[in-house]
């Protein structure tokens, strides 16, 4: 009799990411949810009450505090994410650009404070890009 069929699967799958030191994937889903929807500073200051599913929920810097998040677990979580969303080409390659640069400024001690500002403001230009057709060289 496994530990899922016996209901506790949900239970056992987040005590493993605990125990791991891993981020919950629907923590993740619920940070980038929060770049997606929320207002700049709202999303990155708000509190987070655990529910993933209501939009305002979301508060990254809380999600770093409360559940040791690190942006770079943030940043691989995001990067399937990313790929999954329906942008147009020139918005994914800017933001996926973008977060490659963010994750190389960590690995040389760059503030994780500041790069979390960058990686929100990444977020909010590709949505703004999605929205405009790509330029064309002439």
């Amino acid at each position: 009799d496994s530990v899922a069929s016996r209901g506790l699967g949900d239970v056992y799958k987040r005590q493993v990411y605990l125990c791991t030191g891993h981020p919950h994937p629907q923590d993740i889903e619920t940070a980038f949810q929060a770049m997606l929807e929320q207002e700049f500073t709202t999303a990155f200051q708000s509190t987070y009450d655990g529910t993933a599913h209501s939009p305002t929920s979301a508060a990254i810097q809380t999600l770093r505090v409360e559940k040791g998040l690190a942006l770079t677990d943030l940043l691989t979580g995001m990067h399937a994410l990313v790929l999954s969303l329906e942008l147009p080409p020139h918005a994914r390659v800017f933001l996926l650009d973008h977060m490659a640069q963010i994750e190389y400024r960590l690995s040389t001690n760059a503030s994780e404070r500041v790069q979390l500002s960058a990686l929100l403001a990444s977020v909010k230009a590709a949505v703004e890009l999605a929205h405009t057709p790509p330029s064309s060289s002439s």
